[in-house]
């Protein structure tokens, strides 16, 4: 399956709907980590977003959020005592079959289902991914054995949850490959592989460097780790931005991050690559009839649980 074989949204408001939810899930983290005294920011496409159209990229329907591992443990420990009653937070921890390495803040109630993950026994919400940064160890070799790992265990996790993974290849390649992805997933589902254990070991490889004294991280989710590095010194302090009818927060050298991971990111792409991925499942809930020219506090204050 190619790029262009994903379906795209033919309804907009849709897409505007999701968008809206989002941000107010990410108004509903920042006011947990508030609370926490931590720290989180928006990134990848989600800071270009707020850095370009201080909000969503038009045609983007998804949000990373990024936390230094000690944070994010916070959040975890103690996030769900302080979520309000349509929160919830999800992963490998508290949900089997999880398909990712990362952890989700989902909206309760509603479904959306990326198209990769249409035959997977968890069923994705509207929701945004929150992603740990870990402390890349000081000896290259170690750090080259943990990217080993990290990519070994999560593709392991992905090949868990669905035989059918996006494979961009064509041929007798792409034919190959599918066989190796459906038995690699049964062999799993006979030895009773839960992804719980999966997770496990990806954070044990991941966690490596944690007690060393370091001021480097990056996040081992990613595909490509070393184009996400980052020190404490590009992260803080850190920069409140507006994005939608919210604010949120950018590592201090935002600029500098975003382009050693995209290069010249201020530049619009060409619209051929505007792409988005319909979902191949999707149910607003009690949200489906949320007002679109509305912002998104408006929006749970008319249909969820006023704080």
């Amino acid at each position: 399956m190619s790029v262009d074989d994903y379906k795209e949204y033919e309804d907009h408001t849709e897409l505007r709907r999701i968008q809206l939810l989002s941000t107010m899930l990410i108004d509903e983290l920042d006011r947990v980590c508030t609370e926490l005294n931590i720290s989180y920011q928006v990134y990848s496409g989600t800071a270009i977003g707020a850095v370009r159209h201080k909000g969503f990229i038009p045609w983007d329907d998804d949000v990373d959020i990024s936390m230094l591992r000690e944070d994010y443990e916070i959040l975890l420990e103690k996030g769900p005592a302080l979520l309000r009653p349509d929160f919830c937070l999800q992963n490998g921890r508290t949900d089997n079959f999880f398909p990712a390495m990362n952890s989700n803040l989902s909206l309760k109630g509603t479904v959306c289902v990326p198209d990769d993950f249409s035959n997977c026994p968890f069923k994705y919400s509207i929701a945004i991914g929150i992603f740990p940064f870990d402390k890349i160890p000081s000896n290259p070799k170690v750090f080259k054995k943990v990217l080993r790992r990290t990519w070994f265990w999560g593709r392991l996790n992905f090949l868990l949850v669905t035989p059918t993974p996006h494979i961009p290849l064509s041929g007798w390649k792409r034919k190959l490959a599918s066989s190796v992805c459906y038995t690699i997933h049964y062999l799993l589902k006979v030895l009773h592989v839960s992804s719980k254990y999966i997770l496990s070991k990806w954070e044990k490889a991941a966690r490596v460097a944690e007690k060393e004294k370091t001021g480097r991280y990056t996040c081992f989710v990613e595909s490509d780790p070393e184009n996400w590095e980052m020190t404490l010194e590009d992260l803080y302090p850190m920069i409140r931005v507006p994005f939608e009818d919210i604010t949120t927060t950018l590592p201090n050298a935002y600029d500098k991050l975003l382009m050693n991971a995209y290069g010249e990111y201020m530049k619009l792409p060409p619209i051929s690559e505007r792409k988005n991925h319909y979902p191949s499942q999707l149910d607003f809930g009690k949200w489906k009839d949320v007002d679109v020219t509305k912002g998104s506090r408006q929006a749970f204050e008319d249909f969820g649980q006023k704080s």
